[in-house]
């Protein structure tokens, strides 16, 4: 029976109460539940990874810097991964790092994290013999709020390393690459695995995987 109050029917009864904060605890339940599965994938990806490459920039955290710098890999079949294609054969990106943009980070319970750290991580599951080729693109900068031009020499520093996880923690390779302006694209290793996983070479040709799977810039 709906109440009423001073001979009028209540437009809420208690029961159309009790319903709304239900619906809006199974949502938060189900919102829980989401963000507790990223977070358990996420750190399967890492646990069941061969390999894991790093490209930082910034290392100085310096406000004023304030870049997009994308971490592109190509494995032996000519497939890549980047900011807008993070998954494929086996390889994943764990996160498009914009620089100053995405470094306020929101925790579950509603906290607020500042990340200065401008890094992003490449992980390989399932290593294939053959040629991977590892490039870094710098895809824009600002300053001041507003977008440098292309023609603005940057000479941007980043650090590439390239870790083996298994059995054991080993550092394969580590380089360090100048990015001149926007649109500069660099490769800073070519390593290549045989049947068994192991790595046999590292070299370093410069590769063009942007162009390639792209076509080109296409603006800011």
């Amino acid at each position: 029976m709906r109440g009423t109050y001073d001979g009028y029917e209540s437009p809420i009864s208690l029961a159309d109460i009790m319903l709304k904060m239900v619906l809006v605890l199974f949502i938060m339940w189900i919102a829980a539940e989401l963000q507790a599965k990223k977070k358990s994938d996420d750190a399967n990806i890492q646990k069941k990874a061969e390999f894991v490459a790093t490209a930082e920039w910034n290392m100085s955290r310096d406000p004023s810097i304030d870049c997009d710098v994308d971490l592109w890999v190509r494995d032996p079949d000519g497939n890549s991964v980047y900011f807008s294609h993070k998954e494929g054969n086996g390889m994943n990106i764990e996160r498009d790092d914009l620089g100053n943009r995405n470094d306020t980070l929101v925790t579950a319970d509603g906290r607020t994290i500042q990340n200065a750290e401008d890094k992003e991580y490449w992980y390989l599951r399932v290593p294939k013999p053959g040629e991977y080729t590892v490039n870094v693109h710098l895809y824009g900068c600002k300053y001041n709020d507003l977008y440098t031009s292309a023609e603005v020499v940057r000479n941007l520093p980043v650090e590439i390393e390239l870790i083996k996880l298994n059995p054991k923690m080993q550092t394969i390779d580590k380089k360090t690459v100048l990015l001149e302006k926007v649109w500069d694209e660099q490769t800073a290793m070519n390593f290549t695995l045989d049947a068994s996983g192991n790595v046999v070479s590292v070299t370093q040709i410069q590769t063009e995987l942007v162009e390639s799977s792209r076509g080109g810039p296409n603006g800011l």
